[in-house]
Formats: C-alpha cells, sequence, structure tokens
C-alpha cells in the first residue's frame, strides 16, 4: 500500500518540486498543502491556510500522513520583521501541530542557513545559533519545538535558489529579469553561501528519506562556496547576458529592517557521511537553465 505524504507550501519553489518528485514515485501517495491550488490535480489539493491550526489538525487527522515534509516559509525577511505573529504561525506553531499527528512516523523541516549570524562560516550542525532577525528566529525557534518534542524529525538547514511555476521574486528570478530588461544590477561581493537549487534538494529529501538516514539536524548545500556576486555573474554567464552589467558591492545593513548574515555557509560532511552527495554549484546551475528554458521558452523566446 502506497505511503501516504503530505507536503506542506506545495506551491511555493520547493514545494511544486517536491510534489512532482514524489507523485512520480508509486511508493508514495501523494496530497499537497497549500492557499492555493494552481498546478497540484484538485484530488491531491488541500486548500487551507496553514496558520488555521484547528482547520489544519482537523484536515490532517482526517487524511492521516505517515511522512509530512514542511517546506511553507514566508521568506520576505522584512514582512517577517513587520509581522512577527504571522511569521511565527507559519514556521513554528502550524509545523508543530503536523508533527504531532499520530500518523506521522517521518517529519522533514526544511530550515535556513539563516539560523547563524555568519560571523564565520563553514557551520556545522552541532554550532551554536544565532540568528539576527526575526524570521530567522521562528526557524530556529520551530527547530528546538520539533527536536523536544519528537524523534521523527529530520531538521534541514540550507539555502536554496530556483524560479516559480509562475513567476515571483526569487533571487534568480530579479536578476534574469533585470538582465532580460538591460538593467544594472549590483552583487554582494561580502555576502558568501553554498545554494542548493530546489529541484536537487527535492531529489535529495526523497534519497533522505529512502536510505532511512538516522533522523536529526543536517546541512545540505554545494560543495563550493560563492558570494552572492558569484551567484549573480553565474546567471548572466548561463544565459549569455551582457556582464558589465553586474557591479560588486558590498553589503549595507542600513537599507534593511532586518539584518543579514554575512557568511552562512554550511558545511556538508554529517549528511555526506550517511551516503548521499552534495553536488558542486555548477551542477544545479546547469540543471536551473535547463528547467528554465523548458518552463519559459515561448513566453520568453529562448
Amino acid at each position: 500500500m502506497p505511503i501516504k505524504v503530505v507536503i506542506a507550501g506545495a506551491t511555493g519553489m520547493l514545494g511544486q518540486h517536491l510534489f512532482r518528485v514524489f507523485s512520480g514515485n508509486p511508493v508514495y501517495d501523494v496530497y499537497a498543502i497549500s492557499r492555493t491550488g494552481a498546478h497540484i490535480p484538485a484530488d491531491r489539493h488541500i486548500q487551507l491556510d496553514m496558520t488555521d491550526t484547528a482547520q489544519l489538525k482537523k484536515s490532517m487527522l482526517a487524511l492521516k500522513p505517515e511522512i509530512v515534509i514542511y517546506a511553507a516559509a514566508q521568506v520576505n525577511v522584512d514582512l517577517c520583521e513587520k509581522d512577527k505573529d504571522y511569521a511565527y504561525a507559519l514556521h513554528v506553531t502550524a509545523a508543530k501541530v503536523l508533527s504531532e499527528l499520530p500518523s506521522v512516523k517521518s517529519f522533514v523541516y526544511i530550515s535556513s542557513d539563516a539560523v547563524f549570524d555568519g560571523q564565520r562560516g563553514n557551520y556545522v550542525e552541532k554550532d551554536s545559533c544565532n540568528p539576527l532577525n526575526y524570521y530567522a528566529t521562528t526557524k530556529m525557534l520551530a527547530e528546538q519545538e520539533l527536536l523536544k518534542r519528537s524523534t521523527d524529525i529530520y531538521v534541514i538547514r540550507v539555502n536554496i535558489y530556483g524560479f516559480h511555476a509562475t513567476p515571483g521574486n526569487s533571487l534568480f528570478e530579479w536578476a534574469w529579469n533585470a538582465f532580460d530588461k538591460g538593467e544594472k544590477i549590483t552583487g554582494f561581493d561580502n555576502v558568501y553561501f553554498n545554494p542548493l537549487y530546489v529541484g536537487t534538494l527535492a531529489r535529495l529529501v526523497l534519497k533522505l528519506l529512502e536510505k532511512k538516514v538516522k533522523k536529526g539536524v543536517y546541512h545540505f548545500g554545494t560543495s563550493d562556496t560563492l558570494s552572492k556576486y558569484d551567484f549573480l555573474l553565474s546567471i548572466a554567464n548561463a544565459f549569455n547576458f551582457d556582464r558589465s552589467l553586474l557591479q560588486k558591492t558590498e553589503l549595507d545593513q542600513s537599507k534593511f529592517k532586518a539584518p543579514r548574515p554575512l557568511n552562512t555557509t554550511l558545511c556538508t560532511n554529517k549528511i555526506v557521511a550517511a551516503g548521499i552527495r552534495m553536488p558542486a554549484f555548477e551542477e544545479g546551475m546547469a540543471e536551473l537553465v535547463n528547467d528554465f528554458k523548458k518552463k519559459f521558452a515561448n513566453e520568453y523566446n529562448l
């Protein structure tokens, strides 16, 4: 009998890939929770606001999922600073409700590299968290609550990139659109990370579960480190945009409502030791280029 999987936040940038990857495997019977049902078959979609915890619990008690993958997030850091109640309800409370369902045997929580203050980088799982903004604080609090209450938890700290099924405002999408219009943009050469393409991460989550890796906290990321400037430059190179449109600059914290960490690179030795290889950045970018061209070939004349 197929294993029942629920993906929370399934219309998000990562969620759409998770839904596709798990739906493509006959071992799993996959359902999606989101406020809108774009690109999800109606019989697979549970439409609700996850901050409505009473309705969330009622729906999930009826469905009885064995695996929950929590990819729902408000990634607008400044908005989280402005509406702290909503950020907490989405990142912490709703996750707790789902993790406590009696049917759940494995709960995967997608956390963030932002739980660290970025003072040195190359963080390992046992390093102390020190979030600089409320978005990151709620991610840390969710980790703590989940790990305290259950032994069936995977926490994946990661930084992701990609694009939405309908045009959004991710870092990649913002840069691609600016380059395409011939607009000049700046990239921070003092901000470092090792991000994963969302399509890659979706497959790695599946592998994590199939290999029955020991539950706990894991860092996922590319095997190499790059700056935000390097990331934007790779987009220009991959799509043959004019590289002179991109200028180097340093992050100025005074321009943001919520402070940002400078170096949140994650050490991935623990997950690699568990038998899951982390790819080089170029592998993920090549996959993104291929996916983007297939998705938007006609719209953008690619």
